[in-house]
Parts: structure tokens; sequence; C-alpha cells
């Protein structure tokens, strides 16, 4: 799971900068949530069953349990249907998206001033 992590961390910042660079205004941790549904919420992280598949890997089961504590600590049930890997893919960057954005929009506003 420290890969995909990583991976969407960089996926954060890249993006994090051509936001930055087109539309600096956008950069403000008053703007969290918008800024969160932008990167992970408009587009898919991950298209495609196979493609999905491949990159859940081994980490399928704990991307299952990390996904029902967060539905079941944002909503108090977990109403996920797990019979889609693109959508299991796409919910679980859409997590680690929310646990990390407020720590490389911090960063990134930081390396601005």
């Amino acid at each position: 799971m420290i890969n995909k992590i990583n991976e969407i961390k960089e996926y954060t910042k890249v993006r994090l900068a051509e936001i930055k660079e087109h539309n600096p205004h956008k950069l403000s941790l008053d703007n969290l949530s918008d800024l969160h549904h932008e990167l992970f919420n408009t587009s898919h992280y991950i298209i495609g069953r196979y493609q999905a598949e491949k990159w859940l890997g081994q980490d399928t089961f704990e991307a299952i349990g990390k996904i029902k504590e967060w539905s079941i600590d944002n909503f108090g049930e977990c109403s996920v249907d797990f019979s889609s890997s693109e959508k299991v893919a796409n919910l679980l960057a859409y997590i680690i998206g929310e646990e990390i954005l407020h720590d490389e929009l911090t960063n990134s506003i930081k390396e601005e001033g």
C-alpha cells in the first residue's frame, strides 16, 4: 500500500503545481474540499478494469478494508459495491488523496511564500 500512497502523493504534487501555474487563487486551505473534488472526483484516477486490477494487485483486500472503514466513519455504514475493481481503485485513490491533500497543499503554499 505504501507504493500506492507515494504514487498518489506524487500525483497530488504534480496536479497542485499545475493549478499553481494556471489558477494560483485556487490554492488555499479554505478551498481544500473543492481542490479534493477537482483532483480526485472530476476524473478517474484509474481507467479500466484490467488497469484497476493490476494497480490494486496484492493490496486489494487492504484497499477494501480501508474503504469499509472510511465508509463507516463517514456514513455510519458501508454500502460500497466492491464488484467493480475500477470503482474500488478510484475510491481508494479518493480516500488516500483526502488524507494527503492537506499536507501537500500546505507544503505547496509554504514553498510559494
